[in-house]
């Protein structure tokens, strides 16, 4: 039992890590591509742009969970539907938590400012329907911005990549009964 927790826990680190690097990739080329972008291209292009990266990001995150976990139970015989649902979670809280690090350190290190200019942002937007109590709790939330950044993306990430493990996994691995169609037919050839 024990090695087959190791062997899930190793297979779903490198799988958490693969499925991490596609938000971080689409963070790099959102961050440091598309807000030029915006200023060449225009407002609508860009944003077109964003919504296209998005999109193959959300159906690509899809696919390669589904992959993963379609192949930790090629891996052995006897993964049942609950071993494919338990590999998946541990992909989603792995991937989850590289992901979300990346976010903290984005923001405490390579771009400490990024928080601030959202601030800002919204601060100009709604100077006039805000008191000095509420600009004030808004400074003060400004400082605390990149750890709550790392929880929200860490408990969004997981409970999304939960949830997609639990819907995927109803079409892999097998029920254990004796009447069970083998889930990888190359291997009973």
């Amino acid at each position: 039992m024990k090695e087959k927790e190791k062997s899930l826990w190793d297979y779903a680190g490198k799988a958490g890590l693969a499925l991490g690097a596609i938000p971080i990739l689409y963070m790099l080329i959102e961050q440091l591509w598309l807000q030029d972008a915006a200023d060449t291209l225009g407002a609508f292009p860009a944003s077109l742009i964003t919504f296209v990266l998005w999109l193959a990001k959300f159906v690509g995150c899809i696919l390669l969970m589904r992959y993963f976990m379609r192949n930790y139970t090629f891996q052995s015989d006897g993964i049942t539907h609950r071993d494919a649902r338990l590999c998946g979670i541990a992909i989603a809280l792995t991937s989850a938590l590289i992901y979300s690090a990346f976010v903290l350190a984005w923001s405490k290190f390579i771009d400490p400012e990024m928080f601030a200019r959202a601030f800002d942002t919204v601060a100009e937007q709604y100077a006039s329907f805000m008191d000095s109590n509420t600009q004030a709790a808004m400074e003060q939330l400004k400082d605390s911005m990149p750890v709550i950044a790392f929880f929200s993306n860490f408990i969004w990430c997981f409970l999304y990549g939960s949830i997609l493990s639990v819907i995927l996994a109803r079409n892999i691995g097998s029920d254990d009964t004796p009447f069970d169609i083998p889930s990888n037919p190359d291997k009973d050839a």
